[in-house]
């Protein structure tokens, strides 16, 4: 009995020293995520087909890794196979970039292949101090990075990266519920604190400092906002389209926490499994069968719905205005790019020029057109419409 108190009491001065994730983010190191697939396999196995294992690779072990044509002659790339430490990316969004090592320290090479041609990258300051990776970049690309050590725990976004520091629950021999409260589970945490894991990232601003581009020194469970300073449309409105859009480098938490799914409670996970990859955007169902189980058409249809046969949601409540989707999924009019912007695509895009179909119309002819489909959807003819114009 006494032995079993014992090991009560224990537990418990174990526990209260936890953060608010489970762990004891003093004392747990980094493990790896090869160590973590020891034990979730399956888990494992996912991970390694999504963008997240592969948005960093070292060449030397995965030659593939790198995409870009270095056989060719080209005036933007002034490096070689051979000069490359790290790929970036490449395998999900629209360009690869590189990595190379100089006395220690990693830098972004010159030029950045897009899929089909080199395209240049700061060639005039990629080797300055202050841009090395581990201040700009490291904390989003790769798991446990130590900018002043120019160190990494992992080459790649892995486990620990979502789960925080592994090596007190990789090491217990407890039982299984004294184990499962020494490591993070997004998913038992509050859905504010569940966010942040994924907005750790899947944002822009600084950190406290004002000399990191990523929240140093987060660890999943904690509370992010301690650790980091995202953009807002009050404090940075250049880093915003006038219609309140993000136009930052990673918008998608910026954007959330601006829009009606934000307001609602909707978060990453209710549309995304951060484990498997059974579609490009790790969505749980694809297309618009996702967004058609919380949102039925019903009523009379909206102007656009009006128009469109439903085939595409996110193609105008995610339309590509800033860097990647919008994901406050508003649709922005052409109307509002010649409000806000004397119609400017450049200072406020909408959502029907970005479509490919749209993308030589002016937003002034779009706006009329849309005028004219309400004017028709109220019943006006065209000499009533003129009639009406006449008199005002």
């Amino acid at each position: 009995m006494r032995t079993i108190i014992g090991l009560v009491l224990i537990i418990a001065l174990f526990a209260g020293c936890l953060g608010a994730g489970g762990v004891d983010t003093q004392a747990a190191t980094y493990v790896g995520s090869e160590r973590c697939g020891e034990c979730h396999k399956d888990k494992y196995e996912d991970w390694k087909n999504t963008f997240h294992s592969r948005m960093m690779q070292d060449p030397k072990e995965n030659p593939n890794a790198i995409l870009g044509d270095f056989e060719s002659e080209n005036k933007f790339r002034t490096f070689t196979k051979e000069d490359v430490a790290y790929t970036i990316a490449g395998n999900m969004a629209p360009a690869q970039h590189y990595l190379t090592s100089i006395d220690g320290d990693l830098f972004y090479l010159p030029a950045s292949w897009n899929g089909v041609a080199w395209a240049p990258r700061n060639p005039m300051f990629w080797n300055k101090p202050e841009n090395s990776w581990f201040i700009t970049c490291s904390g989003c690309h790769s798991t446990g990075p130590k900018p002043e050590e120019k160190t990494m725990a992992e080459a790649a976004i892995g486990c620990e990266a979502c789960h925080g520091p592994g090596s007190i629950h990789a090491g217990m021999s407890t039982a299984l519920a004294a184990r499962a409260g020494a490591i993070v589970n997004p998913a038992k945490l509050s859905g504010h604190l569940e966010v942040q894991v994924c907005s750790q990232c899947h944002t822009n601003g600084k950190d406290p400092s004002g000399t990191y581009s990523y929240p140093i020194g987060y660890v999943p469970g904690m509370n992010l906002e301690h650790y980091y300073n995202p953009y807002t449309p009050g404090e940075t409105p250049e880093q915003y389209y006038p219609d309140g859009t993000s136009k930052a480098h990673h918008p998608q938490y910026l954007d959330w926490v601006n829009g009606a799914h934000g307001a609602a409670g909707i978060i990453c996970t209710d549309c995304h499994d951060p484990h498997k990859r059974d579609n490009h955007y790790q969505l749980k169902e694809e297309g618009n069968n996702l967004c058609f189980e919380c949102h039925e058409m019903t009523g009379t249809p909206t102007l656009t719905h009006s128009i469109h046969d439903f085939g595409d949601c996110i193609g105008c409540h995610m339309a590509e205005l800033g860097h990647g989707g919008s994901h406050n999924f508003k649709v922005v009019t052409p109307e509002e790019t010649v409000t806000l912007a004397g119609g400017n695509l450049t200072i406020q895009p909408n959502s029907c020029n970005a479509c490919h179909y749209h993308a030589d119309d002016t937003p002034e002819e779009l706006a009329d057109i849309m005028e004219a489909i309400r004017d028709k959807a109220r019943g006006k003819t065209e000499s009533a419409a003129v009639e009406e114009e006449a008199a005002e």
